[in-house]
């Protein structure tokens, strides 16, 4: 079976240094700092200017594919002078180094386990405003996506250490694949090629307890042709799915995708297999006024000659959705599956 046409080659990203130190992690402090949160150590009157504004354009905008608005980080600022030992030891720290005159070479290094385990540290070095902002320019999109990225490392990390191993060997022994989620979470509905995950919780907010419902959908078909990676296939292959495994709450309702809001696509690669993302709404068709946000991640199993879809989506209409939405896209993005020969079930 050929790899798909625009294979990782695609996939495009700016450049920058990363120094790892991945044998220190295990004797560091853990990290500190809430989920979605980024240190920005800049002097205030910096912060205050230009320069905090390009940090909020490229780090602090309203992520997309969200029912509110909400940013894709929440940043924090401290000027240099009032970083101390606990402040270093913050997930998530972006150095912010504008030197007029310096003979520094401008540059992006971004370092792991620097003071803490898990951590991502970056540090951004440049003479002048403009050429901070000609280095964000270049290298933003690359930094708000390894930040992600990082993120979504810890939560994997955390679900591994309360994993699911029933689910893990179910998956494993019927579908060919693994998938990490915790431990609260259970199996919905399973059908052939077609397994519903399902994490329900109830959390305070107004003085009473609201549901949380986070889902995990996996399901995988043949894969016949490059145009299964396009935007129509995998929207119309998903609204199939919805419709005929995932009802609403009335008769006759069902999931399907909500398309005044255009989904996002984009190419990535995933465990070195071609793949792609897509992000955007759901909703209840000819049922309850029910929606949220979704994100999916479509693989090519080459060896299996099978395309492998994981998704995630969210109800949760009394809370921000940031970070339940992190939380299922780290479990979408752990699946995996042996590599060698063609599975019976495929």
């Amino acid at each position: 079976m050929g790899k798909p046409v625009k294979y990782l080659a695609a996939i495009l990203v700016a450049l920058f240094l990363i120094s790892c130190d991945e044998d220190a992690s295990h004797v560091l402090p853990r990290y500190s700092g809430a989920p979605g949160e980024l240190l920005v150590i800049i002097p205030d009157a910096l912060y205050e200017s230009r320069p905090g504004d390009i940090l909020y354009d490229h780090f602090a905008a309203y992520q997309p594919m969200l029912p509110q608005a909400e940013p894709f980080f929440n940043l924090v600022h401290m000027s240099p002078e009032k970083v101390n030992n606990i402040t270093r030891q913050h997930r998530n720290l972006l150095f912010v180094n504008i030197k007029p005159n310096s003979e520094e070479t401008p540059r992006v290094e971004a370092q792991r386990n620097k003071w803490a385990s898990e951590q991502l540290v970056v540090n951004v070095y440049a003479p002048s405003i403009d050429v901070f902002d000609s280095l964000m320019a270049e290298n933003g999109s690359a930094l708000l996506e390894k930040y992600n990225e990082y993120e979504r490392k810890r939560l994997k990390g955390n679900f591994t250490f309360r994993k699911n191993h029933t689910i893990a060997d179910d998956l494993l022994a019927k579908e060919g694949l693994s998938l990490t989620v915790p431990r609260d979470c259970g199996i919905a509905r399973q059908e052939k090629n077609f397994v519903w995950i399902e994490r329900k919780r109830e959390k305070p907010s107004g003085g009473s307890l609201h549901d949380v419902l986070q889902g995990v959908l996996v399901y995988h078909y043949p894969y016949t042709a490059d145009t299964s990676f396009t935007a129509g296939h995998v929207l119309a292959v998903r609204d199939s799915v919805l419709r005929q495994y995932v009802p609403g709450p009335v008769e006759g309702s069902y999931m399907t995708t909500e398309y005044l809001v255009e989904p996002a696509y984009r190419v990535v690669e995933h465990n070195g297999a071609y793949a792609v993302e897509m992000r955007g709404l759901w909703k209840v068709a000819q049922g309850a006024p029910m929606g949220g946000p979704f994100i999916s991640l479509t693989v090519h199993d080459e060896a299996r000659g099978r395309i492998v879809t994981a998704e995630g989506f969210v109800f949760a209409p009394k809370f921000s959705k940031r970070e339940y939405l992190r939380e299922v896209e780290a479990m979408i993005y752990s699946i995996e599956w042996p590599k060698g020969e063609d599975s019976e079930e495929s």
